[in-house]
């Protein structure tokens, strides 16, 4: 049982929820020296060396809502349709 965060709805037991990503942001990652520890196979057995994370740009979701099915369905409707709207 969950209170549904889009209509506020009381949903019952055994109806399953939906987490829905409602904002975004993009996300900068500095790189770092000898971050990932890694085991490299030699003619000698194995060796432990560290190698660096180059870092990157990524996505960081912001917010989120959990959902029931209908709501769910009617977020991925309207999703679809502004997308075909960029498109189009």
């Amino acid at each position: 049982m969950y209170r549904c965060e889009q209509c506020d709805k009381i949903v019952p037991p055994g109806i399953p929820s939906t987490k829905v990503i409602m904002e975004t942001r993009e996300a900068r990652y500095r790189g770092r020296n000898d971050a990932q520890p890694r085991r490299k196979s030699t003619p000698r057995g194995k060796k432990s060396y560290h190698a660096d994370d180059p870092g990157g740009v990524g996505m960081e979701i912001v917010r989120e809502i959990l959902v029931c099915p209908d709501c769910a369905r009617s977020i991925a409707a309207e999703r679809l349709r502004e997308a075909d709207q960029l498109v189009g």
